[in-house]
């Protein structure tokens, strides 16, 4: 028979394992959130740089047309390739909370069976 003892520094183990888990992921999801804000305002800054290029440039002389015309192209560029940074950063959030919502059902079904057991689990962590 397990003694009580082995089983409560069992549980303190798992709920240590989960605490050290969760909080890598929430500083993984803080900065991958601060990535994504920064190349979503490049890319803002981009798309308003563009809009005021082809605005000033309207006006120009013909001759000049071709140098902006290139000057809108480079923008444009600019643009998809951020867009592209910007879906590749959604789709690493997506999986990160595919992670974190797999760990809570397994915390979850750990809970469970100390209730089966009519034992008392340890006590919740603050960042769950």
């Amino acid at each position: 028979m397990i003694d009580a003892n082995q089983i409560a520094a069992l549980g303190g183990i798992v709920t240590g394992t989960g605490a050290i888990i969760v909080g890598f992921f929430a500083t993984r999801s803080s900065v991958k959130m601060d990535d994504l804000a920064t190349v979503t305002k490049q890319r803002d800054e981009e798309i308003a740089a563009r809009a005021e290029e082809a605005k000033a440039r309207a006006k120009d002389r013909v001759e000049l047309q071709t140098a902006h015309d290139e000057e809108i192209a480079r923008k444009d560029r600019r643009i998809r390739e951020l867009t592209v940074q910007v879906d590749e950063q959604y789709e690493a959030l997506a999986l990160r909370e595919k992670v974190e919502f797999a760990l809570r059902a397994y915390i979850t079904r750990l809970l469970r069976v100390f209730a089966e057991r009519d034992e008392t689990p340890p006590q919740r962590p603050v960042e769950l």
